[in-house]
């Protein structure tokens, strides 16, 4: 990884951050079924909470990252 002339950060030759905001949806499923896989707290919660305020905090996650790089 490098930056570019304006600072922000390149990863094969595109900013990280346009990376990240043409990945988000599929990283935000990604996480929600990884943390659902791996961590019992967030298996047995209702389909309707993991995918509405947990998938929404991921994406609120993902978001900050992409403003912070």
């Amino acid at each position: 990884m490098s930056k570019d002339s304006a600072g922000a950060f390149v990863f094969g030759g595109v900013p990280v951050h346009q990376r990240l905001v043409q990945a988000a949806a599929q990283l935000e499923r990604t996480v929600v079924e990884q943390l659902a896989g791996e961590l019992e707290v967030y298996r047995v919660l209702p389909s309707e909470e993991l995918w509405g305020d947990v998938a929404r905090m991921v994406g609120r996650g993902i978001r900050y990252a992409e403003s912070a790089v």
